[in-house]
């Protein structure tokens, strides 16, 4: 991890008026904070094309600054949505054939398979949110107001630059680029999520030899990198409602 630093206090914080007619008023925050620096990434995996047929330690990732930030309601304000907020400057990662196989031999192994009945269940706190939410809203209707679900969670990364090049032992393969890299994550008390990912830039390329060494696949035209900074070349919002779901 390199250098790390970690912060945690007490926040008693203002809060603006909300659009549903709600006076203004202040939310007691647990406030945690996260900066990690120069942090690297190794894999430690058999090469089995390699002749020798000897583990060698890779580097995968190197001199990464990531800052992550953490908000939560504590007492009265408990039922204010959990905030988490990551962001870094710039990603590198260069992976082989073979760690990519085992990174998703793995992922595919822990995702695919079926949780324990007791994993599946609630947290004590999220259900505590739940029955807090739900109260909170037949309030609201018996009040005459217009009620909308209630904000759970929201989770946000974003990165300047990520760069991703996958390779053999023998040549490149694809190496793909994405800048000014943006991810959200928003969670509803009806069990409605938003997920949104976009990048003001993205390129793709074929790396391979029999390719050329270096064709495109998917790339941004020239003449439109000077608003890159302000437009999104690729932008997706999956949407995820009680009985629909929208891409």
């Amino acid at each position: 991890l390199g250098s790390i630093a970690i912060r945690n206090g007490l926040e008693w914080r203002a809060e603006p008026a909300k659009s549903d007619g709600s006076e203004a008023s202040h939310a007691l925050l647990d406030c945690i904070s996260v900066t990690v620096g120069q942090m690297q990434l190794c894999a430690l995996l058999p090469f089995v094309d390699d002749p020798e047929g000897a583990d060698r330690q890779s580097s995968m990732i190197e001199d990464v600054s990531l800052h992550v930030s953490i908000e939560r309601g504590l007492g009265i304000s408990a039922d204010r949505a959990l905030a988490v907020a990551a962001t870094g400057t710039e990603l590198l990662c260069s992976c082989s054939k073979t760690q990519y196989d085992q990174i998703m031999a793995v992922l595919s192994q822990n995702l695919g398979g079926g949780a324990d009945a007791h994993l599946t269940k609630p947290s004590p706190e999220i259900s505590r949110l739940a029955v807090q939410a739900a109260h909170a809203v037949e309030e609201r209707k018996a009040e005459g107001f217009a009620v909308n679900a209630i904000e759970l969670r929201r989770m946000h990364l974003s990165m300047n630059s990520v760069e991703v090049s996958l390779f053999s032992i023998a040549s490149p393969i694809v190496w793909v680029s994405m800048g000014e890299l943006k991810a959200e994550l928003t969670q509803l008390s009806n069990g409605s999520a938003e997920y949104d990912l976009s990048c003001a830039t993205f390129v793709l390329q074929d790396r391979r030899p029999s390719s050329g060494g270096r064709r495109e696949l998917l790339w941004l035209d020239p003449d439109l990198k000077l608003e890159a900074a302000s437009s999104k070349q690729i932008h997706v919002i999956y949407s995820v409602g009680p009985d629909s779901r929208t891409l």
